[in-house]
Parts: C-alpha cells; structure tokens; sequence
C-alpha cells in the first residue's frame, strides 16, 4: 500500500526514516532490532523493463511485495523472525486520510511492518481500525495472503490494460487523488483468484520512499 506519521513502512501498505507524504505519511515505530534507513540517497530513475508480457504485447509490471493481514503484527513478526530468520524488520505506522474506500468514504489506518524475503519484501498489516479492507479480510477469512503489489508506471493506465486484457477489476482503496504523492490503489478481480492486487505508481517520491524502505531491510527495490 504501495502509510502516514511518519515511516518505518501497508500499504499501505514504511521505515525506519523520517519521511512524510501528503497523502501517505509513514513513522518508524522505533523498538527490536531495525534497519536504518535514514539519509538513504533516493535511488535513479530506471527505464522500466518488465519480464514477461500479455497477450497484447505489453509488459508485465515487477513484483514489489507480498502483503498478508494479521491481527497482532508483533506477534507476527517474533515468529517470522524466530521460526524462519526473517529481518530485520522496517515498522510503520500509516493513516491514509485521502484514501477514497469502495463505499465512498475516506481514510483508513493501519500498522505493521515490512521484512525481507531473499527475492522479494513481504508487508505485514495489522487494521488499526474498522474501515479498511484489512479489517474486513480479518473478519470474514481470518489472517492470511491479502495482496500482491505491483510497480507501475501509471495505475490508471495499468488498469486500462487489464479492462482491456478483459478483467474489470473493482477499486477497494483510491489513493490515487490529490495530495497522495506516491499513486496507488487496491483492486478486487479475477487477476489472482482472492488475492487483492495493489498497484504502486513509480515516480520520484515512491522511489525515494522505497529505496529507503527496501535499503533498511536488506533487500533491493525492484527494477
């Protein structure tokens, strides 16, 4: 999610850093053993190269992390790190006031924290409160996978492809209006079968906000 105080990145769905976006604003919640990723320099802006393509011929965009929803993320992240040596671990704590939710009310809260994986960043989340989709999840399958992120170049243009790849994927969280500096969405379809796809946009705040993310953990932000 593609969170807000400050970062330690959902989701939202960050890090270790003091960073702070207008419509995504991320705190590091600084207790265990953290990376850090203060004065990370923001990584250059590739040409995108995406492996794979559809059946048009357009690429397909690059895994940017795996999101499970859980209802105690400490709890969570001692057995990850325990059980499989998962870490170190980036916390965050996000409001996303701008977020546009399916029902068309805004803001939505959340709390977790992001590990690293050998290839790829898994992002715990823990529902703050009753209005986000994770909340939902929790209460009607239990803890579990709930999305694949995506970077993008454009999350509007990514779900034109996909409408006209044939799916209608259904918006569960907008955070793609004004104020929200780094672009992304949740999006309900037929995509991954019941996991939510979230679509991160890649531009110059989203990169320097996940090179610092993906530096303090150990892994590399995806090209």
């Amino acid at each position: 999610m593609g969170t807000q105080r400050n970062i330690g990145l959902s989701c939202p769905c960050v890090t270790c850093m003091a960073a702070k976006s207008r419509g995504r604003r991320l705190r590091p919640a600084m207790r265990g053993p953290e990376g850090s990723g203060a004065g990370a320099a923001p990584s250059a802006k590739s040409s995108l190269t995406y492996s794979g393509t559809r059946a048009d011929g357009s690429g397909l965009p690059p895994l940017h992390h795996i999101g499970m929803v859980v209802r105690d993320s400490e709890k969570t992240l001692a057995n990850l790190s325990g059980a499989m040596g998962f870490g170190p671990a980036s916390r965050f704590e996000g409001i996303f006031p701008g977020a546009v939710l399916a029902n068309g009310e805004k803001g939505l809260a959340l709390k977790g924290a992001f590990v690293w994986m050998r290839n790829t960043a898994l992002e715990i989340v823990e529902p703050m409160d009753d209005r986000s989709p994770h909340h939902a999840f929790l209460q009607e399958r239990g803890e579990g996978l709930h999305h694949m992120a995506y970077w993008v170049d454009s999350v509007r243009g990514e779900i034109a492809k996909m409408e006209a790849a044939g799916s209608s994927p259904r918006m569960l969280v907008d955070g793609t209006g004004p104020g929200n500096d780094v672009p992304w969405c949740y999006l309900e379809g037929d995509m991954a079968g019941s996991a939510i796809v979230e679509l991160i946009e890649r531009n110059e705040g989203s990169e320097q906000v996940y090179a610092a993310l993906f530096e303090a953990i150990g892994g590399k932000i995806p090209v």
